[in-house]
């Protein structure tokens, strides 16, 4: 007798979907962990913003810390340099004017916004540490983001490994894409719960262009919470 999920009549019966091997389960378990991971990451680097956004948080009093990158004293210096402050949720990052101009023996600075901060700072209904350093670490270099090294390799499960059971590979691309988190649903759930040893053979419940159509409906409002903006 066939056991099994049974189908129409006249239709191939579907075999009930087994669990990943040894192998299998090491991987999904290994890239779901990087993609938290990942988040974290996130959750720890600065967000790009403006002068006009630190002197905001200065007057909310969210601000606790701000770090300068200044010129040395007598360089003659002209451009942009970066600025740093920790408040609540990730820490915020951007670049202020700073120009000088040789007269005489020495630099004389011309503009120089660190003095709009700084005021702001004093200004501030809570207590600011102002600190001032040579140069602070680049990020427009290379910066490897473990999200994005894991979320490929959720990607590469997805392509080469078992065919999915709840939605078609389409389906988990572009929920995928367009909502991050749904990559570790993906490796949880598919193409069996990691917590069961085999599970119903079914047609998948979703097909390409409906989770495409799903996953540009929920877009919008994903980016706009706190964790969404991770991603931004």
């Amino acid at each position: 007798m066939y056991e099994g999920t049974t189908t129409s009549a006249g239709a191939t019966p579907l075999t009930d979907v087994r669990q990943s091997g040894v192998v299998g389960l090491v991987v999904r378990v290994a890239v779901g962990i990087g993609l938290v991971l990942g988040w974290v990451q996130l959750a720890s680097m600065p967000v790009f913003a403006s002068v006009e956004d630190l002197v905001a948080d200065l007057e909310r009093g969210a601000v606790t810390r701000v770090t300068l990158e200044r010129p040395t004293v007598d360089a003659d210096a002209s451009g942009l340099f970066e600025v740093v402050w920790d408040r609540s949720g990730r820490p915020g990052r951007a670049s202020y004017l700073y120009e000088s101009t040789s007269v005489g023996s020495g630099p004389v600075i011309v503009v120089d916004e660190a003095d709009r901060i700084r005021a702001a700072a004093e200004l501030s209904p809570s207590s600011v540490e102002i600190v001032e350093v040579d140069a602070l670490r680049s990020e427009s270099g290379t910066t490897w983001r473990l999200h994005g090294i894991a979320w490929l390799g959720a990607l590469l499960v997805l392509v080469v490994g078992p065919r999915p059971r709840l939605a078609t590979t389409w389906a988990w691309f572009w929920f995928m894409y367009l909502l991050p988190p749904a990559a570790v649903a993906f490796l949880v759930l598919e193409p069996v719960p990691l917590w069961r040893r085999d599970a119903a053979a079914r047609t998948p419940l979703l097909t390409g262009g409906w989770a495409l159509l799903l996953a540009l409906a929920c877009a919008e409002g994903f980016a706009a919470t706190p964790f969404g903006k991770l991603f931004a």
